[in-house]
């Protein structure tokens, strides 16, 4: 049940900059299986998740408010010092 009010916390913040509102929550299930590299860095206490492009430009637009959202928080990683850093490797055009 938790994880379904999270899920839902992020489709609200997701929704309103999607094409198709209704279509977020897949999107997000999509985010979810995104592949994604890890890189620690002690020096800066950062771990940074950089995350590879969605299927569409459109998709990795919608979703930035979420990341940015998600950076605002600056979450710590469970057992570490590191604060979580998530980024897209989209690239603007």
């Amino acid at each position: 049940m938790l994880a379904y009010r999270a899920e839902t916390v992020m489709l609200r913040i997701v929704a309103p900059h999607h094409d198709k509102p209704e279509a977020a929550r897949v999107l997000l299930q999509s985010l979810f299986r995104t592949s994604a590299s890890l890189r620690p860095d002690e020096r800066a206490a950062t771990l940074t998740v950089r995350l590879m492009p969605q299927s569409s430009a459109a998709r990795d637009r919608a979703l930035a408010p979420l990341l940015e959202t998600l950076n605002e928080a600056a979450a710590q990683y469970p057992g570490t010092n590191l604060r979580l850093v998530i980024e897209s490797l989209y690239q603007t055009p």
